[in-house]
C-alpha cells in the first residue's frame, strides 16, 4: 500500500513560482511521513488503486516501417537535390580569406560567404581579447542567460553595441538564426 504525501502534494498545488514562499513555520514545513500513523484522522491517506493506462503490446512485424519509410524520404532529398550536406572546412587564420576543404579529399579554397568578412576574427587585437577572456573566464557559459545568468563581459558589449548604434539598448544573440527565431 502507497501513501499520499500532504506536504508535496500542497507545495505542487501552491506552485514553487508562487508571489509569496512556501510557509517557514516548522510545524507546517514539517514532514508528516516520518514517525507518522496511517489511521483514521491521520493526514496521510493511503492509496489503494495502483492501476495504470500504459498499455504494453508486443513487438508486431506488421507495425509501420519507420526505416524504409525515413530511407525513401532521405532518398527523395537526395534525388531533387535539397539533402544538405556539409562541407568539411578549415579556416586559415593567418592568411585571410583562405582556407582548406576536406569534404572530397584536400582541397585549398576562398571562402567569401564567411559573416568574417572583414577578416576581425584573425585581427591581432581581437584574438588577444579572446585569449584575455578565456585565460579569466574559462569557456563556456555553463547555461542559457535564463538559467545561468548574464555575463558582465556580454552586458559591456551590449551597452557599447547600443551606444554605436545610438540606441536606448542592444541585445547579443549566438547566431542570427536565434536571433530571427525569437
Amino acid at each position: 500500500m502507497g501513501y499520499h504525501c500532504p506536504v508535496v502534494s500542497q507545495g505542487v498545488t501552491q506552485s514553487l513560482a508562487a508571489t509569496t514562499p512556501l510557509s517557514k513555520d516548522p510545524q507546517q514545513s514539517k514532514c508528516p511521513v516520518v514517525g507518522a500513523s496511517t489511521g483514521k484522522n491521520s493526514p496521510i491517506k493511503p492509496i489503494t488503486d495502483f492501476s495504470d493506462d500504459i498499455e504494453v503490446k508486443e513487438f508486431n512485424k506488421s507495425a509501420f516501417g519507420y526505416e524504409s519509410f525515413f530511407e525513401n524520404q532521405i532518398q527523395k532529398k537526395k534525388m531533387d537535390h535539397s539533402y544538405r550536406i556539409f562541407k568539411k572546412v578549415n579556416r586559415d587564420a593567418k592568411t585571410f580569406p583562405a582556407a582548406r576543404e576536406f569534404s572530397w579529399g584536400k582541397k585549398d579554397i576562398t571562402v567569401w560567404c564567411s559573416n568574417d568578412y572583414l577578416g576581425m576574427s584573425a585581427h591581432p587585437a581581437v584574438t588577444k581579447a579572446v585569449h584575455d577572456a578565456v585565460d579569466n573566464h574559462g569557456v563556456g557559459a555553463g547555461g542559457t542567460r535564463n538559467i545561468s545568468g548574464n555575463s558582465l563581459l556580454h552586458e559591456e558589449l551590449e551597452s557599447e553595441l547600443a551606444s554605436l548604434h545610438k540606441k536606448e539598448g542592444a541585445l547579443v544573440f549566438t547566431s542570427c538564426y536565434v536571433a530571427n527565431d525569437t
